[in-house]
C-alpha cells in the first residue's frame, strides 16, 4: 500500500511562492526604519515585537495583508513621533524588564525654555524634591495616601508610547519614572499599601502625610518639547547638573 506523502507546515512555507508585494513592503519598512533612525525619531517599527513580526513575514508565516494592516497603523503614529530614537529603544527594552514598572506624568510649564532650563523652577523642584501627588483626600493617616496612578500613567507596552506624544493640557514636559514592580504594579497601584511600602515610594512634607512626593530617585528623566515640537530627553542627572545639584 502506497502511503501519501504530506509536507510539514515548515516545508509548505518554503515551497510557497513568495508574494512580490510582500517583498516590496519589507523593503519599504526597512527604508523607513533607517530614515527614522537617521532623523533621531523612534518608530513603532523599531520595537522588538514588530521586528519579530517581520521575521515571521520573511519566513512566510504571515501574509502581506496582515503585515500591511499593522504597518499602516504604526505608520499613522510615526508621522507624529518626536520621541528620540535611543530613548524609544531603551523604553522598548525596559518595558520587558520584570523588575520594574514604568510610568509617565505629562504636564505643561509655559515659561519653560529648552535653551535655558535653569529658569524653570518647577522642573528643578521635581528633579530635586520629587513629583508631588495631590490626587488624595487629606483625611490623615494611610487612608488618604494616593495611588501613583492618580498622577502617573503606566507605560507597560510598546503601544503605550503613543502617550508620549498624546495631547494633554498642551503638555511640553513628560516625566518618566521607574518603580520596583514588587511594590507598584503595572497599573501604577500599590501591590500592598502599608507603612513600609508608602515610605518606600513617597516623601512627605510633614508627619501627617499632608503632601506626598514621589521620591526623586525613581525619576529617570524628562522628555522636553520645544516650540518647534522637537523632543529632547534629559536624564535626571543631566537636569540636576543644570541646577548645580549632584547625585
Amino acid at each position: 500500500m502506497i502511503k501519501k506523502f504530506k509536507l510539514g507546515e515548515k516545508l509548505k512555507r518554503i515551497f510557497k511562492k513568495q508574494d512580490p508585494h510582500l517583498t516590496e513592503l519589507l523593503i519599504e519598512i526597512s527604508n523607513n526604519q533607517k530614515n527614522m533612525q537617521e532623523s533621531n525619531r523612534f518608530s513603532l517599527s523599531h520595537t522588538q515585537s514588530f521586528n519579530d513580526l517581520l521575521e515571521k513575514a520573511k519566513n512566510y508565516e504571515i501574509d502581506y495583508d496582515k503585515l500591511k494592516s499593522i504597518y499602516d497603523i504604526f505608520g499613522s503614529w510615526d508621522k507624529y513621533s518626536t520621541v528620540p530614537y535611543d530613548l524609544g529603544i531603551w523604553l522598548d527594552n525596559e518595558t520587558k524588564n520584570p523588575d520594574t514598572t514604568l510610568a509617565i506624568h505629562r504636564t505643561n510649564f509655559p515659561a519653560l525654555d529648552i535653551e535655558d532650563l535653569s529658569k524653570c523652577e518647577q522642573l528643578e523642584s521635581i528633579m530635586n524634591k520629587g513629583l508631588v501627588n495631590y490626587g488624595h483626600i487629606n483625611v490623615g493617616g494611610n487612608v488618604g495616601i494616593p495611588e501613583v496612578a492618580l498622577t502617573m500613567s503606566p507605560l507597560s507596552t510598546a503601544t503605550d508610547f503613543i502617550n508620549l506624544i498624546g495631547s494633554y493640557k498642551d503638555n511640553n514636559v513628560t516625566i518618566i519614572a521607574s518603580f520596583p514592580s514588587n511594590i507598584i504594579d503595572d497599573e501604577c497601584h500599590f501591590i500592598n499599601k502599608n507603612e513600609e511600602t508608602i515610605q518606600e515610594i513617597y516623601n512627605f512634607e510633614d508627619e501627617n502625610y499632608s503632601v506626598p512626593f514621589i521620591k526623586p530617585e525613581y525619576i529617570i528623566g524628562a522628555l522636553i518639547k520645544n516650540e518647534k515640537g522637537i523632543d529632547t530627553f534629559l536624564t535626571r542627572a543631566e537636569l540636576l547638573n543644570v541646577y548645580n545639584y549632584k547625585l
